[in-house]
């Protein structure tokens, strides 16, 4: 038997009825949260402009791989605090759209500006391999890869293949994505100027990004 308090009341349940309470509120977490969001104005986002601006119909997309995301270099002059601050494209990078297919670990609601943060490892990938972030904005362009993530997520977690966290998968997702390239210097420091401090998990290797994405298919396996 087990006491679950709430309020001033004091309930007794069984562990099977703890479990299902307990089940309830992770599955609506996600739902609650993003309606809380965002706790940052939008003007008070770093290089919000940039991140959350449609691409142009004509934008050129090339087809890449997480191994070549996490091998991009730093941009230069990124140890300049106006660099890392700029509205406007610090690296050729941050001008085209990149296609790559990764395994999906990791699906998280950023409460400070609505993205959807995922995380991703090459192929075939383990659960600990090096990881790179994509994220999509919640905008009206990415409305369909949006519900793409949150159909599989919701799919996953009827599967109970989502750990309690409600953030990581225990069972990867094969996932193509397109969107621009985006180094997230929010995150620099000059101690660790490829990875960064706090930019997701501690697999996440490199603070390049696809973001916006716009674009999600699960391609067969």
């Amino acid at each position: 038997m087990l006491i679950l308090r709430v309020g001033g009341l004091q309930l007794k349940l069984t562990r099977f009825c703890f479990l299902i309470i307990l089940s309830s509120v992770f599955s609506c977490s996600f739902s609650v949260n993003a309606q809380t969001c965002p706790t940052t104005p939008p003007s008070k986002q770093a290089r919000a402009a940039l991140k959350n601006k449609k691409p142009a119909d004509d934008i050129s997309v090339s087809t890449i791989s997480v191994s070549d995301i996490l091998n991009w270099d730093v941009p230069s002059g990124v140890a300049n605090p106006r660099v890392r601050q700029s509205k406007m494209p610090i690296d050729p990078h941050e001008s085209k759209a990149f296609t790559l297919t990764g395994d999906l670990w990791s699906v998280e609601l950023q409460l400070s500006d609505c993205d959807l943060h995922l995380e991703l490892t090459k192929p075939g990938g383990e659960a600990n391999d090096d990881r790179i972030v994509v994220e999509i904005p919640a905008r009206d362009f990415a409305t369909d890869a949006r519900t793409a993530i949150l159909d599989k997520r919701t799919e996953m977690t009827k599967a109970k293949l989502i750990k309690k966290n409600g953030t990581d998968f225990l069972k990867p997702v094969r996932v193509t994505l397109t969107g621009v390239g985006f180094f997230d210097a929010t995150h620099w420091t000059k101690k660790k100027p490829k990875i960064g401090t706090d930019h997701g998990t501690k697999f996440v290797k490199t603070l390049w990004e696809l973001h916006p994405v716009f674009k999600v298919e699960f391609p067969p396996t």
